[in-house]
């Protein structure tokens, strides 16, 4: 999954990170905190949001500092 926002792209991993890419293809940034593949992103109000196989959705800021931590689904998030 990814999501451009401003100058800069998202993409969700399968090693469970989150990789911020200038668009030029230079990679800048890896938000760790996920425990399973990361399936999708949103970009909201200034936050980027992920959805992760390990049942969580985490909130973020632009520079990869979780705020927080939604958990209480049973399975994978598949959406957002």
């Amino acid at each position: 999954c990814s999501v451009v926002v401003d100058d800069f792209m998202y993409t969700g991993c399968s090693d469970s990170t989150i990789r911020k890419w200038t668009l030029d293809d230079q990679q800048v940034a890896t938000f760790k905190g996920h425990e399973k593949l990361v399936r999708c992103l949103k970009f909201m109000d200034g936050y980027l949001y992920s959805g992760s196989y390990d049942g969580t959705i985490r909130k973020w800021d632009k520079n990869g500092e979780c705020l927080a931590t939604f958990t209480g689904h049973s399975d994978g998030i598949m959406c957002l």
